[in-house]
């Protein structure tokens, strides 16, 4: 089988295992063949064994590989699996994102569980940026993904509506991660954040609070938040959506440049309409509003409560007091797969608060109006 074509962006050990698991899928490495020694084949790709090692395990984990002790490594007979693409955004191999590695492994487990086989295609946001194409063209990446052929894809902080190059996607089912409504897919929103935060400051007396959201966040992912306000006798009286199709890297300085004249406009309203709290849907929409905070010069005629919506274990430090209301990555995933296993098997969908038939108020002067999906 050929060496693989090697790129800067795509974890090397996760390049070993496609080629590899392409060669025995399209029989060049056929059922009960015995592979050569690790040692040779590394040194024959120009890689370490410790990347060769690495991939082999995981096909071995996924069903592909036989790996008898004092015997070698044999091609399992295949039977079909369908795949499902889960794209994620973000550079998992970066320190910052050890939950994310963490959210992959639960992923895996709980697909092979439902009997799918998940296939991760990460620091997409990069890989897909004007600035790195001539290191790897977009439809290179995309190319990738649709010779999976996957029968769904899982998108964590990814839109492929935002990329001709992944057009072909839009056809099949597709479960999102905080993201819009669009075309029939599946959607997991934040209803269960928004209730903790909701009976949060109802406990507390806030009768008022404001609403900072990204742009694509859709009216039937953000619906939840004005039921659970209501339900709780709160109103939502401002409602602010920072534009959010640019990397996400901007989105602290979006958030910042867009709050930094919203904070003093609130701060200057009469007593009795100004917001009491501030709740922010999203953690990295957090630190662009903390730094807008700061900037703006608070003083003691306002404070409001900051709450923000994120997931356990995640490290943060923004510089302000801030309450955070917490899921767990482990609710994620369990809803993330049971979603799209839900769609693909037509099953009945679990017990998840997935759209409730809410409809916010218009945004602020300077904000964009929420996506109708």
């Amino acid at each position: 089988m050929n060496k693989p074509l090697l790129d800067a962006f795509t974890p090397l050990h996760e390049q070993v295992e496609r080629a590899i698991r392409e060669a025995i899928e399209s029989g060049a490495l056929p059922a009960g063949s015995r592979l050569r020694p690790t040692a040779e084949w590394a040194a024959d790709w120009s890689i370490h064994p410790t990347h060769l090692q690495r991939a082999l395990k995981r096909l071995a984990h996924l069903g592909y590989l036989d790996r008898k002790p004092k015997k070698g490594t044999f091609v399992r007979q295949q039977r079909r699996v369908d795949r499902v693409a889960v794209l994620i955004a973000y550079p998992i191999e970066e320190e910052r994102f050890y939950s994310l590695r963490h959210m992959v492994a639960l992923l895996e487990e709980r697909f092979a569980r439902e009997g799918f086989d998940a296939h991760f295609f990460t620091d997409l946001y990069r890989r897909f940026a004007p600035e790195h194409q001539k290191a790897q063209p977009a439809e290179a990446v995309a190319a990738s993904i649709r010779a999976l052929h996957p029968v769904a894809l899982v998108e964590i902080g990814f839109n492929t509506l935002y990329y001709p190059s992944m057009k072909w996607a839009h056809a099949l089912p597709r479960t999102r991660l905080d993201a819009p409504l669009r075309g029939g897919e599946l959607f997991l929103n934040v209803a269960s954040f928004y209730e903790k935060a909701f009976v949060y400051l109802s406990a507390r007396g806030i009768t008022r609070v404001a609403l900072v959201a990204r742009e694509s966040s859709s009216v039937q992912s953000l619906s939840p938040a004005y039921c659970y306000a209501e339900t709780h006798g709160i109103e939502v009286t401002r409602n602010v959506m920072i534009e959010d199709r640019q990397p996400l890297m901007e989105l602290d300085r979006l958030g910042r440049e867009q709050l930094t004249q919203v904070f003093p406009e609130w701060r200057n309203l009469p007593a009795a309409t100004r917001p009491e709290a501030i709740l922010v849907v999203d953690d990295i929409l957090m630190r662009g509003v903390a730094r807008a905070w700061k900037e703006s010069q608070p003083d003691r005629r306002w404070q409001p409560q900051l709450v923000v919506l994120g997931c356990k274990g995640i490290r943060h430090q923004y510089g302000v007091p801030v309450v955070r209301m917490e899921v767990s990555l482990e609710e994620f995933a369990e809803a993330l797969v049971g979603l799209t296993v839900a769609r693909l098997l037509d099953r009945a969908l679990p017990p998840l608060p997935i759209g409730i038939p809410c409809r916010p108020p218009e945004p602020e002067s300077g904000g964009v109006a929420p996506d109708q999906g």
